[in-house]
């Protein structure tokens, strides 16, 4: 009896050890939030051709008002995910991104910061790395701001460090 208590006890630990991947490999049917070319050179995503995703529960986002300010507040469980394809040229038909980056809103995990999980993602070795220090929150922080990006958030509006926020199904 104490051998199948062992293998029991160590399924379980096993089983406990594993999680699931924070960016799901079914993202490529999420919406887009924004159909601009990405096809310039930024700090932290280097010299890299990029698409960005947003999983279904953040198209719920309702940007609110606050003090006379737009302030968007995605919900827990939204997932912004970024491919990188290697160079700034437009990938070719069927090439695979090189990484991708994702933020994970869970602002109750103690890895978050911001509220968000920032994730990276070796396409080739599937491992997934939780970025927990500032290099990513103080960069994308600066999208609360008015920025060069996208539609350059000309009223400063709080965006949670979003650069491509939802605006909705273009």
């Amino acid at each position: 009896m104490r051998p199948i208590l062992i293998i029991v006890l160590l399924t379980v630990a096993a089983t406990a050890v594993i999680a699931a991947p924070l960016l799901p490999a079914n993202y490529a049917s999420w919406d887009r939030p924004t159909a601009i070319t990405l096809n310039f050179a930024i700090p932290g995503h280097l010299e890299n051709y990029r698409v960005i995703y947003l999983n279904r529960v953040g198209t719920t986002v309702q940007p609110s008002s606050v003090s006379g300010k737009v302030r968007w507040d995605y919900p827990k469980g939204t997932i912004i995910l970024k491919e990188a394809y290697a160079g700034l040229q437009t990938p070719a038909k069927g090439a695979k991104p090189i990484k991708l980056y994702g933020m994970v809103k869970d602002p109750g995990n103690p890895k978050a910061k911001g509220g968000w999980l920032w994730v990276v993602k070796d396409v080739a070795t599937k491992k997934e790395t939780i970025y927990d220090s500032a290099f990513c929150i103080d960069c994308h922080s600066y999208a609360n701001l008015k920025h060069q990006y996208g539609d350059k958030n000309p009223n400063a509006e709080f965006r949670d460090g979003v650069y491509y926020p939802w605006f909705g199904k273009k």
